[in-house]
């Protein structure tokens, strides 16, 4: 049993026992997985799922059991190949994903169109006018404006492109300099700057994850190739969302708030500016005790709004009521949240939010009290922390305005979900639930990356505007659904030290 025991240690954590159904060999002697079952059920070995080990019957010969596994998820030769057509498929539909977002950046009148509302803000800034009291008021910049290169006339608030600042003021700031230059510059400079980002943003998503002992090319590839085909981050691009920003500064800020806690402020700080994307961060800093990373980027704020005060003369509480009015206008448009499940003008419409938000907090409530987290201070216990960081931010998909550029807040999920899928044990789950979450989170993704508004140019004008309110509503359900699987899979983090 000694023998066994120090035999099994050796073993890799994620040792691929889920693809080997034989008796492997050490020294030599052959070992009895019946026996090595038992051993391990009685020994404290991290990550070690017993129902991984089952041994088909029919299967009667020796082999090693690999020292190295390449890519958890993808063992056989069959799986492989299944591995290698989704790579396939991932990639054709992030270079349709990245042509979309070009074709609406560049090609349509709304290319931008959100962006554009910083760029315009940015010239009332440079004219010491309080953008968000501008916007509130219908007024329009003075004229001409002075841009590198040249003078203009200041563009009216008519046109196609959006006007509106709905970021705190630390965004509004740091875009400002945008205004100096013409718009269609200003334009393509972001839309390459963002792009930058989409490329870094799932390598950035891996580092925050716990360590790995085995990046699978396979599950790698699928993985960043997903989050570049998501509907939300071509929406991203082609709309010029402040998302992809904030949610760079959201990963940097946790990376780096064990090293430098001021840095880890500011980032943090910066990224406050959208409240609806940056909320679980600030949850889940004070969950994790950063007070001082907290403290900072509450600092962020307040400084940047008596900077915009001070440049403007405006009182800073008509700019925060300023904020709350913008807030208020957003919060009965269409999205991607809870809400648009039900009619307008429906009491479900706030009440299921809250309900959702109730039952939420009661649920990790309970949680805490009847399982507490992993007692090892290693990967098991970094890997639960990560699922309180995943849930928060599905959850705030679903209860406050959201439109589908935010999609890409799933990140969290995604790359939980890859580290579960890498690293065999990381769950305690049985083959069968093993299989049934790959299904789940295959369907999940399909309805957030397929392109439906190009499948619609093909479909009649009726039939197409249906098309387009059922997938908001699966879409929403899915959400949801990708919500409650990882609550269930934060249970199945083993707690045993």
């Amino acid at each position: 049993n000694r023998l066994l025991i120090d035999f099994c240690r050796l073993l890799p954590l994620n040792s691929p026992y889920s693809g080997v159904h034989s008796t492997p060999l050490f020294n030599g002697f052959q070992i009895p997985l019946r026996l090595v079952r038992v051993v391990l059920s009685s020994s404290k070995i991290p990550f070690m799922n017993i129902f991984e080990l089952e041994v088909r019957n029919k299967i009667s010969r020796t082999t090693h059991i690999q020292m190295n596994d390449p890519d958890g998820l993808f063992q056989s030769k069959r799986a492989r190949l299944l591995g290698l057509v989704g790579v396939a498929i991932l990639a054709i539909l992030a270079l349709v994903s990245l042509g979309r977002s070009v074709q609406f950046a560049f090609l349509t009148p709304y290319g931008g169109i959100d962006f554009h509302s910083y760029w315009y803000s940015g010239l009332f800034v440079r004219q010491q006018t309080d953008p968000f009291a501008a916007y509130l008021s219908g007024k329009e910049p003075d004229s001409p404006v002075t841009f590198i290169g040249g003078q203009g006339a200041a563009p009216p608030r008519s046109g196609p492109l959006a006007t509106t600042p709905a970021n705190t003021t630390p965004i509004v700031l740091l875009l400002t300099p945008f205004s100096w230059l013409p718009w269609p510059v200003a334009n393509a400079i972001w839309y390459i700057f963002n792009l930058m980002l989409v490329l870094i943003l799932p390598w950035l998503a891996i580092r925050w994850l716990p360590p790995m002992k085995n990046l699978g090319i396979i599950t790698t590839a699928l993985f960043f190739l997903a989050f570049y085909a998501l509907k939300g981050t071509r929406a991203a691009l082609g709309t010029g969302q402040t998302t992809l920003v904030v949610l760079t500064l959201m990963l940097l800020s946790m990376l780096i708030w064990n090293r430098s806690w001021l840095v880890s402020g500011l980032f943090l700080g910066v990224a406050l500016s959208k409240y609806s994307i940056a909320l679980p961060l600030f949850l889940y800093a004070l969950y994790k005790r950063k007070f001082k990373v907290v403290v900072v980027a509450v600092l962020v704020q307040l400084l940047s709004l008596f900077l915009l005060s001070t440049w403007t003369g405006s009182d800073p509480l008509s700019i925060l009521q300023s904020n709350y009015q913008i807030m208020k206008r957003h919060s009965n448009m269409p999205g991607i949240y809870l809400a648009e499940l039900f009619d307008p003008g429906s009491g479900l419409r706030l009440a299921a939010p809250v309900v959702l938000t109730v039952l939420f907090l009661a649920y990790l409530i309970w949680y805490s009290y009847r399982r507490p987290r992993p007692a090892r201070s290693t990967s098991a216990r970094s890997f639960f922390d990560r699922h309180l960081m995943a849930a928060p931010a599905l959850w705030t998909l679903l209860v406050a305005y959201h439109r589908p550029y935010d999609g890409v807040l799933i990140i969290f999920f995604m790359a939980v979900v890859y580290f579960g899928f890498s690293e065999i044990g990381a769950w305690q789950l049985t083959p069968r639930q093993r299989g049934g979450l790959s299904l789940f989170v295959v369907f999940a993704l399909a309805m957030l990356i397929v392109p439906y508004e190009q499948i619609n140019d093909f479909l009649p004008v009726s039939f197409s505007e249906t098309l387009l309110d059922f997938t908001a509503e699966l879409v929403v359900l899915t959400l949801g659904g990708m919500l409650a699987v990882t609550l269930w899979l934060m249970g199945r983090v083993g707690t045993k030290g």
